[in-house]
């Protein structure tokens, strides 16, 4: 994050910002700079991060006097308390301006846009090319944009049509088929009496209403802008089948390299897509790494993986040493694990370095500490932070000359491809485990516009009945959450985990009491199971204020009070586990532990707790 003056420093990188400060300059216009910051791909903007930033971008507006206002913006920012984070954005901030402020953004070619976000700016301008090697430009033609409309004295018309399915994040590539071709319709559209014509994929692992492709042009001639967007729309959806990806599995994608670097003078490249830290990947899962072993790969590298204690354990050892540790490994993929092996330590780095690739040329990274580890025949770079690998200095801060190998593991989706397909034999898209679902049919959306195909030629998306609905068929009424009956809070969220702290059988409000084999069946405690499920749920609507935010449930965990020979803890737990079945249909299932024990606080039969996953 930088402010104010700092904002300079980026006018040699190729970002946005840099393109529209350069050429206002040249026309001859002051440009006051504020506030930029940026974040990698992950889990939702935390609304501390969002009102901070939003709120120092808003007071600037108010308590200074512009003449224009341009904003550099990604557009699928999903905040905790907002699905649409820049329209939000641009709502606060067009109140703080007026109705006559002009008003310009320029949005990354991932942009889920909004007609929020349409509405309230005076224009919105895209990336054209995936690796993004535009952003720069895209800020020159928003300044462009911005200069002719201060020129007019009347509104460019908008028009805007939705794609109406998900294009998976591999088929968007503009150095390849349909959208190499779709991009070059859009340019030779722009001129014909179009101030503006944009075309973003979308990013499709936003579960709200507006994700998806859309296609949006700004004009003064209103038929001219409809048919260029109406021209552009066609050729993007016909036929859907062009946006078709075809994935390796890992094993297979690890043969068919090895078999072309036999007789190839280049290396061939696999693109580990699903552990893309550009789209929320951690860069750590080790399947990929896994297939290269199997195989007996040689002259093969992959990059990067993020293990902050993996490299410190090499830069304490010392190159030439060997290391027993395990490496990587994702919590969030129930097959990944990490890799336990003896490696060693073949050099050392402090992670500083300058990209040259097209996309990030001049920009300066820091990794923090580095190191490259072999294990048979293949290199590991090994990174203290995560990053996608796009760029060919990446490998090389750790000694790896990325043209001398014979098969190269890169943690990216796209990107890579503007430094790397010109060294490259082939290159194949894998869909090892990660955290990332490549394809967007396979995610479990709730929340999409119904009809919305979920990929080209795809299902269309039909929303399940909501949570609320479910209970209401079931004759289920939440009651107040219980308050905790000690020195401890009823929920805490870890991530996207939600642990809910254990629930006492309860009837009115009264603790059920009783043991289980002496005054109580196996048919009492399935009702009181489900009962305490039921107030497991109004926690959890207290905590996330909406059922329907709930994943899945992931473990259910049961304390039976019981007598020595009772021993259908089991069959007692199930009056919760179904109940939630019952309400969650297949998101309800869960790993589940219960227990036999002699006693629990205030004399009660059961006590049940939650863990659960939320977006």
């Amino acid at each position: 994050m930088v402010r104010g003056e700092a904002i300079y420093d980026l006018l040699d990188v190729n970002v946005p910002i840099s393109g529209f400060i350069h050429h206002v300059r040249e026309h001859g216009h002051t440009v006051t700079p504020v506030i930029w910051a940026a974040a990698g791909a992950s889990a939702h903007v935390t609304t501390d991060a969002y009102e901070r930033i939003a709120g120092e971008i808003v007071e600037a507006v108010t308590t200074a006097s512009y003449d224009t206002i341009y904003l550099d913006l990604h557009g699928a920012m999903v905040a905790q308390h907002l699905d649409d984070g820049e329209g939000e954005l641009l709502a606060r901030i067009r109140a703080a301006a007026g109705p006559d402020m002009k008003i310009v953004v320029s949005l990354d070619l991932h942009a889920n846009v909004t007609e929020r976000m349409l509405a309230l700016a005076d224009g919105v301008v895209a990336y054209r090319t995936y690796p993004h090697v535009d952003m720069a430009a895209t800020g020159k033609r928003a300044a462009e944009m911005l200069l002719e409309l201060c020129r007019r004295e009347t509104r460019a018309h908008l028009v805007a049509r939705r794609v109406p399915f998900l294009i998976p994040v591999n088929s968007m590539s503009t150095m390849m088929q349909p959208a190499q071709g779709i991009y070059e319709l859009l340019e030779e559209l722009e001129p014909q009496g179009v101030l503006s014509l944009s075309f973003t994929p979308g990013f499709p692992a936003a579960d709200f209403t507006e994700c998806g492709p859309v296609v949006w042009g700004y004009g003064f001639d209103k038929a001219r802008v409809e048919r260029a967007v109406e021209a552009l729309l066609a050729r993007i959806c016909e036929p859907e089948s062009q946006w078709a990806v075809q994935f390796e599995e890992p094993d297979a994608a690890v043969q068919r390299a090895m078999q072309i670097a036999q007789k190839a003078t280049r290396p061939v490249i696999l693109a580990d897509t699903q552990d893309n830290p550009g789209v929320g990947g951690d860069g750590n899962t080790m399947g990929m790494l896994r297939a290269l072993l199997k195989a007996g790969a040689q002259d093969a590298a992959i990059g990067i993986i993020c293990d902050p204690a993996a490299a410190a354990a090499a830069h304490q050892a010392g190159v030439g040493a060997r290391i027993d540790i395990a490496l990587g490994g994702c919590p969030q993929v129930s097959e990944d694990a990490p890799l336990r092996a003896t490696f060693e330590v073949e050099a050392l780095s402090e992670g500083k370095f300058v990209y040259g690739g097209p996309m990030m040329h001049g920009k300066a990274a820091n990794l923090g500490p580095m190191a490259r580890l072999r294990l048979d025949g293949v290199l590991v770079a090994v990174s203290s932070t995560k990053a996608q690998l796009l760029d060919r200095n990446m490998y090389r801060a750790v000694g790896i000359e990325p043209a001398g190998m014979k098969i190269l593991v890169n943690k990216s989706s796209v990107h890579f491809r503007a430094d790397f397909a010109a060294i490259a034999e082939d290159i194949f898209v894998v869909r090892a485990p990660g955290p990332f679902i490549a394809d967007p049919a396979d995610l479990p959306w709730q929340h999409l516009k119904p009809g919305m195909r979920l990929k080209p030629n795809g299902p269309a998306f039909a929303p399940a009945p909501r949570i609320y609905d479910k209970l209401a068929q079931l004759g289920i009424e939440l009651p107040t959450a219980s308050a905790p009956a000690a020195a401890y809070v009823p929920s805490v969220r870890s991530g996207k985990l939600i642990h809910v702290s254990g629930h006492l059988s309860r009837v009115d409000g009264q603790v059920r009491t009783g043991r289980f084999g002496d005054d109580l069946c196996t048919a009492d405690g399935v009702a009181a199971a489900r009962l305490v499920a039921i107030d497991l749920l109004a926690t959890l609507h207290a905590a996330t204020g909406d059922l329907d935010s709930i994943v899945r449930i992931v473990k259910l965990t049961s304390l039976v009070h019981s007598t020595a020979d009772f021993t259908e803890q089991h069959l007692v737990t199930n009056g919760a586990s179904e109940l939630l079945a019952e309400v969650f249909g297949t998101r309800g299932q869960h790993a589940r532990s219960a227990f036999g024990v002699s006693q629990l606080p205030l004399g009660a039969c059961l006590e049940i707790e939650l863990i659960v996953e939320v977006y």
